[in-house]
């Protein structure tokens, strides 16, 4: 197969009346000035004051700017070129918005110049009276289009717009141009320097395009291209691949705007995770959404490999029969305003406790089972039910420090178990599964009161759970205190801004006695490092203590505490102990473990 290529000037590309749109699958326009702005501008410099200084031995120079994939579209003779943009809408936008920005500068300076470059940014008024939109070049992405109309239109501007890249880009050019002519000396240098720009500009500037014709050329030549580089997001795959499934449906690009644009807003685009394992709200959706409705893991963990899942999924047959593009994507759009809905839900609302620690925990593959219980209809006792029994299951095991490998085979089975049994039955179901795998997999065990106990009294929890979660444990405590205080089984709020607090110092040689006892298999002085980090040497205090006052002696840490803290977690410590040891540690301990039973009912008091 031979796929014709080219590779014209910015003059070649916007010289003639044409009109490049971006599908709305695209992402958003994101260059920004750091990693592509002021590179591209201090090359479009480079080679303009080359021209001014030696006109003759650089005019064969030029900057290339990268690769578009393009594919021409049937359009009526009184209207300008359709093109549609497979790939390169970064830089095809960029390029509009420099020009943009070059013509208002120019307006200002030189008439001759701002004429010359008006055919650059604009198409002619007569191919343009069936669409006002046609006048532009260029036509960004459906979330940039409003930024960029009023852009092109206003240039520096200051309406909602402003906020965006697209006015950012505009505003960037417009000043790095401005700045660069207002340093003529004269009237000719000034001449001299917009002859430079405008040649740099229209003739300087130069891609290589790739003209595709059918829709799997097309995305196949996308997908490999935004291999390179940073990969494309899974959702910009399964937007395109939706869009381009939709067929001849004249309702298809309203519903599409409706259902599907708000997973490229601010939420849903922002990362979490580290280095390669980065991801997106609306990537993580996805692989949730798919294993939800498919009952079975997505094999394979990247872009691609989610994408083929999707397609896979739209292609397999519907219970009532066929699918569609728009019921799965309605299935899919009505489930995000759930699953984001979970993910901000705060702790003092409905079952916001048991949100705020799984998202604390950690346990995404627990994300589809959540969705289920929360966009079925389960009654509200069997919700209570069910979301008490995970709550329990996951925290127990989280502080006993269980293994989670095996989680996401529990989570595909539980919802097997909950499609089987409905809502009516849903907590039930829940209670029932999750004690049938722990009875069958000593990896799934549910941990009972007992090695609760013998764990957290025993065993250091600090330095073994990460900070996030021994301070959502010691939190847990903090509320069944209150609870207990006040009689009732509400919600109360603690505090905002605590941080964990070691009793007994990390550092105590300089003022804490030295310890005594110890056994064959541990030193005294090894017990004390072990029960240091136990839960019952942890507290919460706000705002954090001086690092002198943080290692004092007890009688003044006593003291500190309770002049820097009034939790109840606290108040606790200075109501139980004269003096603090290891022995008083682990009664500590006790205590706060029968607090966490209440917070965490064992398999056989759910």
């Amino acid at each position: 197969m031979s796929i014709p290529t080219s590779d014209p000037t910015v003059r070649q590309l916007f010289n003639t009346d044409v009109h490049y749109q971006v599908p709305p699958y695209q992402r958003r326009y994101v260059w920004n000035e750091e990693t592509q702005w002021m590179p591209l501008w201090e090359d479009i410099v480079s080679l303009a004051e080359k021209r001014l200084v030696e006109p003759r031995s650089s005019t064969e120079e030029t900057h290339f700017l990268g690769t578009l994939v393009l594919r021409r579209l049937d359009h009526l003779p009184t209207e300008p070129e359709l093109v549609e943009v497979i790939d390169g809408q970064q830089r095809l936008t960029t390029l509009q918005l420099l020009l943009g920005a070059a013509a208002k500068t120019f307006a200002g300076r030189s008439e001759r110049h701002a004429r010359l470059l008006q055919p650059f940014v604009r198409n002619n008024p007569d191919y343009t009276s069936g669409n006002k939109d046609h006048r532009f070049k260029v036509w960004p992405s459906r979330y940039d289009r409003e930024a960029f109309r009023s852009t092109m239109d206003s240039g520096v501007q200051h309406d909602s717009a402003e906020a965006s890249q697209i006015a950012k880009a505009h505003r960037f050019f417009q000043g790095e141009t401005e700045t660069w002519l207002d340093q003529a000396q004269t009237e000719d240098d000034l001449d001299r320097k917009c002859d430079a720009l405008f040649d740099v500009l229209t003739q300087r500037l130069q891609v290589v395009t790739i003209a595709v014709t059918g829709e799997d050329v097309a995305n196949a030549i996308f997908e490999t291209l935004n291999a390179r580089g940073t990969p494309l997001q899974a959702w910009d795959l399964v937007k395109n691949h939706m869009y381009e499934r939709s067929g001849p449906d004249p309702d298809f690009e309203e519903w599409f705007d409706d259902e599907l644009l708000k997973f490229d807003e601010d939420w849903w685009q922002h990362e979490s995770g580290a280095g390669r394992n980065r991801r997106s709200n609306v990537d993580l959706y996805v692989n949730h959404f798919l294993v939800l409705r498919r009952k079975k893991e997505v094999k394979g963990r990247t872009s691609r490999d989610v994408h083929r899942a999707f397609g896979e999924y739209l292609s397999e047959p519907a219970d009532d029969g066929e699918k569609s593009v728009k019921s799965v994507g309605t299935d899919f759009s009505r489930l995000g305003d759930t699953y984001e809905e979970v993910m901000l839900t705060a702790r003092t609302d409905k079952h916001g406790q048991f949100l705020h620690h799984w998202r604390v925990e950690g346990h995404g593959v627990l994300a589809p089972v959540i969705l289920w219980l929360w966009s079925s209809g389960v009654p509200d006792q069997q919700l209570n039910r069910a979301v008490r029994a995970l709550d329990s299951y996951f925290g127990r095991r989280l502080v006993c420090q269980s293994s989670s490998k095996d989680y996401r085979e529990l989570s595909i089975g539980l919802l097997n178990e909950l499609d089987s049994k409905g809502a009516d039955n849903a907590g039930d179901a829940t209670v029932k599964y999750l004690k049938k795998r722990a009875a069958d997999v000593d990896t799934l065990q549910w941990p009972d009161n007992a090695e609760l106990r013998s764990v957290l009294t025993e065993r250091p929890v600090y330095g073994k759970l990460t900070s996030a979660r021994v301070q959502m444990v010691l939190e847990a405590v903090e509320r069944q205190m209150r609870i207990d205080a006040d009689g009732h089984s509400d919600s109360p709020l603690v505090p905002d801004g605590l941080s964990i607090e070691h009793v007994m110092p990390q550092k105590w040689e300089a003022h804490w006695p030295r310890p005594k006892g110890g056994t064959a298999e541990e030193t005294a002085r090894q017990r004390r490092h072990r029960l240091m980090h136990t839960i019952g040497n942890l507290t919460l205090v706000s705002p954090k203590l001086n690092s002198a006052l943080r290692n004092a002696a007890w009688k003044t840490k006593r003291g500190t505490l309770k002049e820097h803290s009034k939790l109840y977690i606290s108040d606790d410590v200075n109501d139980h102990a004269k003096q603090w040891n290891e022995a008083a540690i682990i009664e500590r301990s006790h205590r706060m473990v029968d607090l966490l039973i209440r917070v965490w009912p064992g398999p056989d008091a759910i």
